[in-house]
């Protein structure tokens, strides 16, 4: 990674209560692998989303359940929005997390590759800065290196 800036992060040791600068690459944080959570039903999900009276341009509003790991699509239909597809997800990395908030779709692209993660995917949407909802990752020739959906991001895009 010659030439590429090297992230740094401020932690505090459990063990010593110090303080200290440390690479991105010499930190591990435990992913939220194997929690059972019970799904939501589709009438739980319509209700949650219609009683927070989100205020879109468009009729679609995309909700994605950081819990559950799931991307819930839904469509405004005489005043109410109605769930119409739900799919797994897996949102970004502890040291990059998706961000939480409402969000506008600003851009959209058919393929990208970043070259400091050496990964990248297919049918890209920004929604806030440098995030997207985007394909499994994929390698700079288009070949998928992670098809794990459902589960947080451990390393990567």
């Amino acid at each position: 990674m010659k030439g590429e800036k090297q992230k740094f992060y401020y932690v505090r040791s459990l063990s010593t209560n110090k303080l200290a600068w440390v690479k991105s690459s010499e930190i591990a944080i435990a992913s939220q692998q194997n929690i059972e959570i019970e799904e939501l039903s589709k009438e739980i999900l319509e209700n949650y989303i219609n009683t927070k009276n989100f205020r879109t341009p468009s009729k679609y509003l995309i909700w994605v359940d950081l819990l559950r790991q799931n991307a819930h699509v839904f469509v405004k239909n005489n005043g109410r929005y109605k769930l119409i597809k739900t799919m797994p997800c897996s949102t970004g990395l502890n040291t990059a997390p998706t961000p939480k908030g409402t969000f506008r779709i600003s851009a959209r692209g058919k393929w990208f590759y970043s070259s400091f993660y050496r990964q990248g995917a297919k049918n890209w949407v920004r929604f806030n800065g440098p995030y997207l909802f985007h394909s499994v990752p994929m390698d700079k020739q288009g070949r998928v290196v992670d098809k794990t959906l459902g589960k947080k991001q451990v390393m990567g895009v």
